[in-house]
């Protein structure tokens, strides 16, 4: 698992039917097994993917104020599945700064969702230091563009794809993934059959 005890923003990368939403929720829950209890999941979730049981604040669809209303939570998991729903173009939509900003001192963990490197929002990136990479056709200038440091994350695509090509795509819940570490420069996999990379 990804080390809960500070503020994180989390990428998540992958095809569909890749594994992204199950480990998201993997991830939500031990989330919320080492917060204290007032800890509390907002979701953006379009596709009603996610355990309702685990979320205790929607996002709804269309809401443009959204980000200034997270901004003013506190001691929060932040999780936005299809991002480019909720910010359509590559510039940071309203609020999005002012989240930012407060996220450490409001203590706001984020987790966001996409489905190529090159629908992740370029203002975000500077912030991620985690990327969960999932199979996924994504070429290297589509990591390059958005993602510093891409070569690692374009080497764990490789890994992924490879170990899907060879293994399969795993069964529910354990999909192979390759978590990157933006800070340690560290590739671990993750469900692969020999676990190793």
């Amino acid at each position: 698992m990804i080390d809960t005890r500070k503020v994180m923003c989390v990428a998540v990368v992958g095809e569909n039917e890749s594994g992204k939403s199950v480990t998201v929720m993997k991830i939500i829950r031990h989330w919320k097994k080492v917060k204290p209890k007032s800890y509390k999941v907002v979701a953006f979730d379009p596709k009603n993917d996610m355990d309702s049981s685990l979320i205790d604040y929607r996002i709804k669809p269309g809401d443009k104020n959204w980000a200034y209303k997270v901004a003013k939570m506190k001691n929060i998991l932040l999780v936005i599945d299809e991002l480019r729903v909720l910010n359509k173009h590559h510039q940071p939509m309203r609020g999005w700064e002012e989240l930012m900003a407060m996220r450490y001192s409001k203590n706001i963990d984020i987790i966001y969702i996409v489905h190529n490197p090159e629908l992740i929002l370029e203002y975000l990136t500077g912030f991620t230091n985690y990327y969960f990479i999932f199979y996924t056709n994504s070429k290297e200038g589509g990591f390059a563009k958005r993602i510093p440091g891409y070569m690692y994350a374009y080497t764990a695509s490789k890994l992924v794809n490879n170990e899907v090509i060879k293994n399969g795509g795993g069964a529910y819940p354990n999909f192979p993934h390759v978590v990157f570490n933006v800070k340690k420069k560290k590739l671990t996999a993750k469900n692969f059959k020999d676990n190793k990379i």
